[in-house]
């Protein structure tokens, strides 16, 4: 059947009069409502704090640093309880301000840098391997505890998405309330195709699924472990 009859057919049947253009939005975006009192009326709610509880809630876990020195050495603390043979990162340039040069230098981490010569040929192997991957956040959506990452030619989803354990950090102003204010912002620093990412993960605490007689088990689909290191006032 010729499309538009088979179309103008199925409108007839649904008892509905055929559009045959796109209906107008007049509304785009995080209703004000939403943005006003994101958990209710008059309700006031620290966003690490309300993320944190949600995110444990999932099996996940929050450190909190105040400065970006305390941010690496809670790093550090955890990559020594941790012992990972091999860690993978985004580019060495995703973490400007971190503070955490010793990451490559003392523990020979694998940065992602496309075209350059790794000890796998290319980071998705290295990132196979590995027990630890290390990348920063876009957002941190606080009703959920999820985490938001844009994929770009210096972040590898692979990093966030192969190794055993998913080490996050995030800054206090990554915060926000809602899914939607995340993609407004990932929106608004990516901008239109092309230089819309790839693929934006949402990573709400580690891997888990149920699929197969509702037993559940953890990190079949990705890391089984998530730790995020928020700093406060950055």
């Amino acid at each position: 059947m010729e499309r538009e009859a088979f179309l103008n057919r199925v409108a007839t049947r649904l008892g509905r009069t055929r559009q045959t253009s796109a209906p107008e939005r007049p509304v785009r975006g995080v209703p004000d409502f939403y943005r006003a009192a994101p958990y209710g009326e008059g309700v006031t709610v620290d966003r690490i704090e309300r993320f944190g509880a949600e995110l444990t809630a999932i099996g996940g876990h929050l450190q909190l640093a105040a400065t970006p020195a305390e941010t690496g050495a809670l790093l550090r603390a955890l990559l020594d309880e941790l012992a990972p043979r091999t860690i993978v990162t985004w580019g060495r340039q995703e973490f400007c301000g971190w503070e955490i040069d010793w990451l490559w230098e003392e523990r020979d981490a694998i940065s992602f840098v496309p075209g350059a010569g790794l000890p796998n040929p290319e980071v998705r192997a290295a990132a196979q391997i590995a027990d630890v991957g290390v990348t920063v956040a876009d957002f941190a959506v606080a009703n959920t505890g999820t985490l938001a990452l844009a994929t770009t030619a210096q972040r590898a989803r692979s990093v966030s998405l192969l190794p055993t354990v998913h080490i996050a950090l995030v800054r206090e102003s990554q915060f926000v309330d809602r899914m939607g204010e995340a993609l407004e912002g990932i929106a608004r620093q990516t901008g239109p195709p092309p230089a819309t990412p790839s693929s934006v993960h949402f990573i709400s605490g580690p891997s888990r699924s149920a699929d197969i007689e509702n037993d559940l088990s953890i990190g079949v689909h990705g890391p089984a472990a998530l730790y995020v290191i928020a700093l406060r006032g950055s």
